[in-house]
């Protein structure tokens, strides 16, 4: 990807860093403890709050990244967690449950920033357009 060449990416990525140890400390203190007992907010933060690291490493990717690692990185991030999990937890068609439950956050999140970086590219060709007429 190359170094950040501006303010709003090197924002991006402190931000997506930040959300991630964010999650990450919510994930390990849900599952810290034997038996689980975590609660309804605890359990929320646990399905919802991976939505925005995705969204922010999935807009920085689509300002950096070529078009395949644009759709490849993220499906990997959310495949490999998966696949370990459906091994480890032998739970058949219940775990597919708990995976795609668990998904629905982070595609969300990815699509949410191609939305956003497909609406940039448009206002950015409209001001491209705008330029371009005022200088014939």
């Amino acid at each position: 990807m190359g170094p950040i060449r501006s303010k709003s990416e090197g924002i991006l990525l402190g931000m997506f860093a930040v959300t991630l140890a964010f999650y990450l400390m919510i994930f390990a203190t849900a599952f810290s403890e034997l038996p689980l007992q975590i609660s309804h907010g605890h359990q929320l933060l646990l399905l919802t709050f991976h939505f925005f690291p995705m969204f922010l490493l999935q807009l920085l990717l689509c300002l950096r990244a070529k078009w395949y690692m644009k759709l490849l990185l993220p499906l990997a991030l959310l495949a490999i967690p998966g696949f370990i999990f459906l091994q480890i937890a032998d739970w058949a068609a219940m775990g597919w449950v708990f995976y795609l439950i668990w998904c629905i956050a982070p595609v969300s999140g990815a699509a949410l920033a191609w939305g956003v970086w497909g609406i940039l590219q448009i206002i950015k060709k409209c001001r491209n357009d705008q330029k371009k007429s005022r200088i014939f």
